[in-house]
């Protein structure tokens, strides 16, 4: 079993969940303290492992104290010139959250039984995993459950518990998916299910807004009721970014998207009422200047909706 409780992971969640820098309200929103002024949530960017330069250029916000944090997308590559990457990430000294690699790259941790050619790409990556999330100091690290066949829950279920029994580590976080990936079904969408499937062996969850929406859809359930299962949750993170109206599979879009269709005023009042989670915005594609914009947004939306 491998378990990293004899590091300082512990002090390190301890960031994850309250210790941010708050980013500070933009110009032409109300003072903090004034009537009008809202609790400011935790806000951060994310960028790729394999993107050194857009790295670099998001840490200057965050020295500029327009985010927070950054989240970093571990791609499940290794050699010199990746391990040199992550060092460089890791001189920056800015508060990490590692994403780990999953099903998009091959690494479904609801695979199967140990031993299978499935699950050795899932130890292959969990040991990157570890040895960057290490490196880069990170404060959490976020898992998917991952994809299972149609008709194959109760394995998928069986192996992610497995999984979990193998690797232990006071740093993970547990991800809400969306309910499918073209034929693929998504393990973990709605907060019962994760809560069935981590039990208390993941140190809480991180709600992501959109892959709720996408659930909200493919189920026709409402969001807001999907949203407040949450409540009886340890969320320990948020995802944000927008997607479409009635859409089942994310988009990442910018938040003032004009096809955006997620209840910002129910995202935006659940973020009021938790100030003290961090939120990272999940951006396809986006630079230092999307980010910049976009957390300008992100705060005119809080203090307003």
């Amino acid at each position: 079993m491998r378990d990293s409780g004899s590091r300082d992971s512990s002090s390190n969640l301890l960031r994850a969940i309250g210790l941010f820098s708050p980013v500070p309200m933009p110009a032409g929103n109300p003072a903090p303290g004034s009537p009008d002024s809202r609790p400011h949530p935790r806000i951060g960017a994310g960028v790729k492992s394999t993107d050194l330069p857009g790295f670099l250029s998001l840490a200057g916000l965050c020295a500029e104290g327009v985010v927070g944090h950054l989240q970093v997308l571990l791609y499940p590559e290794s050699g010199a010139e990746a391990r040199a990457r992550l060092e460089a990430m890791a001189a920056a000294g800015v508060a990490v959250i590692l994403h780990a690699p999953h099903h998009l790259h091959g690494v479904n941790l609801s695979a199967g039984t140990f031993g299978t050619a499935s699950a050795r790409q899932v130890e292959d990556a969990m040991a990157r995993t570890f040895e960057a999330a290490d490196l880069l100091r990170a404060c959490a690290i976020v898992l998917h459950a991952g994809e299972y066949a149609p008709g194959r829950r109760e394995e998928a279920v069986a192996a992610f518990s497995e999984f979990l029994d193998r690797y232990r580590d006071p740093r993970f976080l547990l991800e809400n998916l969306p309910p499918h990936r073209g034929h693929m079904q998504m393990l973990g969408c709605t907060a019962p299910e994760l809560q069935e499937i981590a039990s208390c062996r993941v140190a809480g969850f991180c709600l992501d807004f959109a892959h709720l929406h996408c659930t909200a859809s493919a189920s026709a359930q409402p969001f807001r009721g999907l949203l407040a299962g949450f409540g009886t949750l340890p969320v320990r993170l948020h995802h944000l970014s927008g997607t479409p109206a009635g859409s089942t599979v994310d988009r990442h879009l910018p938040l003032d998207h004009p096809e955006n269709g997620l209840d910002l005023p129910a995202v935006m009042g659940w973020i009021r009422a938790h100030p003290g989670i961090p939120t990272s915005l999940e951006l396809h594609g986006a630079g230092s200047s999307e980010y910049r914009t976009q957390a300008a947004v992100f705060a005119r939306l809080v203090a307003s909706l």
